[in-house]
């Protein structure tokens, strides 16, 4: 399966646009890698070389970028499946892969020099001005996977003054906005016996976690936790 880094390039190298119905593709969320041939073939080798012969690509490797195409999730990826296509189907996709190779490493590279650069959270920001990803869909993933003891999700929510100050944070690595992001979701746990309680904006129940380079303050109540603000610990610089 291809690597988010070679998912985001897939979807540049197309300029943002699903081969299978011309449409754009016009969130990050609403992205699928389709393989033209399918991946279940990887276990019926005998098949899936007699196929790869007869289309003249026998040394195509299945999980590459020649054999990949960056898709709608719904509905085309749905209505494709797992169903081999027609050769001549199959030809057409494969070129179109073949001509859009060169572009995806590029873009693959240029996506990892700059996440070595640390400018992860950046990135984020750059999506979101420009609408690629909204600030509901950054939401969402922050609450997938969050449950509580009663087993039921926890919603986060975020203030406009986090958003404001998030869309601030140029100089983090992709580490340490991996672990914001963890801590985030980790806030639906309660707070833990390193957070502090404190006061601010005469808000009652509000707590500062630390994370790495950030101090992150948040209000919890039986029905959500609350982002309120996040700031840099300018003396960790």
């Amino acid at each position: 399966m291809p690597t988010d880094a070679q998912r985001i390039a897939l979807w540049r190298a197309y300029d943002l646009i699903c081969p299978y119905c011309g449409k754009p593709i016009d969130s990050y969320f609403h992205l699928e890698i389709d393989h033209i041939i399918p991946q279940h073939f990887l276990h019926r080798p005998h098949e899936v070389q007699e196929l790869l012969i007869r289309l003249g690509f026998p040394d195509l490797d299945l999980n590459s970028y020649p054999n990949w195409l960056p898709v709608h999730g719904r509905p085309c990826n749905r209505d494709k499946s797992g169903e081999v296509q027609p050769d001549t189907t199959l030809l057409n996709y494969l070129g179109v892969a073949r001509r859009h190779h060169a572009r995806a490493q590029q873009e693959e590279q240029q996506f990892i020099r700059g996440a070595k650069a640390g400018v992860a959270i950046a990135s984020i920001k750059h999506l979101i001005d420009g609408g690629v990803i909204k600030r509901e869909e950054l939401n969402n993933y922050l609450n997938e996977s969050v449950e509580i003891k009663e087993e039921r999700q926890l919603p986060i929510r975020m203030t406009q003054r986090f958003y404001s100050q998030f869309d601030r944070l140029h100089n983090a690595s992709l580490q340490d906005a991996q672990l914001l992001v963890d801590a985030l979701r980790s806030l639906a746990d309660g707070p833990s016996s390193s957070d502090s309680a404190v006061k601010m904006g005469g808000l009652r129940g509000t707590y500062v976690r630390n994370v790495r380079k950030w101090r992150v303050y948040y209000t919890r109540s039986p029905e959500a936790v609350t982002v309120l603000s996040i700031e840099t610990k300018a003396d960790e610089f």
